[in-house]
């Protein structure tokens, strides 16, 4: 219901969300205040999600353009839980494409505050989830068209810097 509702600017939902949705991104940035002087190597997470046929040739037509999400995205540094979530998509025949984003992130340009949430998360260090605070953006580095019958189309992303262009 929150992804919908940024994506869609559902002012009535956000505006009722707004108090809990603060508490978050507050908490967000402090975990992110915590953890980046531990964090200063790059490193790589994964994105799972499902597409209409319409966005994803919308995604396929801004090259290497800069990519922006509206909403809490939750990644993780292992590979196959993002892909459990795209194969989830898979069962929706409206999601023609399925996306396995690979992100990477530089911790020391980052534009957009981040959490490592192993310590506060219910599955504690299991998935090593880092969520992003909403209105992130990433340039798109390479994208990749399968066949058709195979619905999974790979992207390649990387987190913007402070003075990205």
């Amino acid at each position: 219901m929150l992804h919908r509702s940024l994506r869609m600017l559902k002012v009535n939902i956000i505006l009722k969300m707004a108090f809990n949705l603060c508490r978050l991104a507050r908490h967000i940035e402090q975990i992110h205040e915590e953890q980046s002087s531990e964090n200063q190597v790059p490193f790589t997470v994964y994105y799972g999600q499902g597409l209409s046929k319409v966005h994803f040739d919308n995604l396929f037509k801004i090259g290497e353009g800069l990519v922006a999400f509206k909403k809490f995205l939750s990644t993780s540094k292992k590979r196959n839980i993002s892909m459990n979530f795209a194969r989830c998509a898979l069962v929706n025949l409206n999601l023609v494409d399925v996306l396995n984003n690979t992100m990477t992130i530089d911790p020391v340009m980052s534009s957009a505050p981040f959490a490592l949430m192993d310590k506060v998360s219910y599955y504690e260090d299991t998935e090593q989830k880092i969520l992003f605070f909403t209105k992130i953006v990433f340039r798109n580095r390479e994208i990749e068209q399968i066949d058709s019958n195979n619905r999974q189309s790979p992207v390649k992303l990387t987190l913007t810097a402070v003075n990205d262009s």
